[in-house]
C-alpha cells in the first residue's frame, strides 16, 4: 500500500526534488489537488502519511530544520454507517452459501473473529474442554499485486491485542467438522480453513461467495468483515456490556466498540417493516 501510494501520488509531485526545497505551501497545494482530481479522502491520508515519514527521517538525520508538513490540514476520512446482518438475514443469507464455505462463516459469525485470524487458525488454539479458542495470531494476504499475492503469518492479531474467547458448541462442531475432512488432530499447527483448492482464501475468494448469496438471498449486500460487525451488535444488545464486547473482539479502544452500539436497532426496523407489510394485506 505505502509503494503504491508512493509511485502514484507522492513520487510524481515530489521524487524529482531536493528534499529541503518542499515548502508546506506546496503540500497544501498537492493535497487539493487530490482531492480536485476525485483521489478519495483515506488514500490522500495514505499519502499524507507517505510524504510525511520521508520528511521525519530526513529532520532526524538533519536535512532538514523543520517539517514542512507540521500544521498541514489532511481532510478527515468519513465514517461509513456501521452496517450488520440483522439474525434473519443471516439466516436467509446462509440458505444460499455453498456447504463448503458454510463452516468457516458460521465460525465467523459465531466468534467474531477477523477473516485474517480465521485463515491463521490452527487446532491447537482451541481448547475443547473449556471451550475456547485462543485468539494470537493472523495470516495476512497481501494482495496479488506485492510479493506475488504472498499470505504472512503474523504472532498476533490486529492492535498486537491477544484473547481467549468462549464459544458455543456449535461453533466446535463445526470446526470439528472441517478436521476430520481434512485429518487434522488436536495438537496440529495445520491451518484449518482453506480454500477449496486446499490454498490460504482470500479476501476476493469471501467476496464473491457474499455477493453470490446476498443477492439470491435478497438481503443488502454484506461482506464477511460484518460478521464481525453483526456479532457485536448482537452482543452488544444481549449483554448490555460494552467493556465486556470490547475484551471478547479484541478492540484496543473502546470507542471502536461503542461505534457498533447504533446498529443495535436494526433488526427491529426489520421486524417493524414486516409488521407494517402485515397490515396491507
Amino acid at each position: 500500500g505505502y509503494r503504491s501510494n508512493w509511485n502514484k501520488h507522492v513520487k510524481p509531485i515530489f521524487g524529482a526534488r531536493e528534499i529541503g526545497s518542499i515548502r508546506y505551501s506546496e503540500i497544501c497545494t498537492w493535497l487539493n489537488d487530490l482531492e480536485d482530481n476525485g483521489v478519495g479522502r483515506a488514500t490522500q491520508r495514505q499519502a499524507f502519511i507517505v510524504l510525511n515519514r520521508i520528511l521525519k527521517s530526513a529532520k532526524r538525520d538533519k536535512l532538514i530544520p523543520s517539517l514542512p508538513t507540521d500544521d498541514v490540514e489532511v481532510r478527515p476520512v468519513p465514517k461509513p454507517a456501521v452496517r450488520i446482518f440483522t439474525p434473519a438475514q443471516f439466516a436467509r443469507f446462509l440458505e444460499f452459501v455453498p456447504e463448503y464455505w458454510k463452516p468457516l462463516i458460521r465460525t465467523g459469525i459465531g466468534t467474531g473473529m477477523r477473516a485474517s485470524e480465521l485463515r491463521g487458525m490452527v487446532p491447537a488454539q482451541v481448547n475443547w474442554s473449556r471451550k475456547t479458542i485462543r485468539v494470537d495470531r493472523a495470516t495476512v494476504h497481501l494482495g496479488t499485486n506485492a510479493m506475488g499475492g504472498a499470505f504472512i503469518d503474523k504472532d498476533y492479531p490486529k492492535d498486537r491485542v491477544t484473547r481467549e474467547i468462549k464459544v458455543d458448541d456449535a461453533v466446535l462442531r463445526d470446526i470439528a467438522k472441517v478436521m476430520k475432512a481434512r485429518g487434522l488432530q488436536p495438537t496440529s499447527t495445520e491451518k484449518i480453513f482453506l480454500d477449496e483448492s486446499a490454498d490460504p482464501f482470500t479476501s476476493q475468494t469471501l467476496s464473491d461467495v457474499f455477493h453470490v448469496a446476498c443477492e439470491k438471498a435478497g438481503v443488502p449486500s454484506r461482506t464477511f468483515k460484518h460478521l464481525r460487525s453483526s456479532k457485536a451488535s448482537w452482543m452488544l444488545k444481549e449483554t448490555q456490556d460494552l467493556m465486556g464486547v470490547m475484551e471478547y473482539l479484541g478492540h484496543s479502544d473502546v470507542a471502536t466498540t461503542q461505534k457498533y452500539l447504533a446498529a443495535i436497532g436494526e433488526d427491529e426496523i426489520e421486524e417493524d417493516e414486516a409488521s407494517f407489510e402485515a397490515y396491507l394485506d
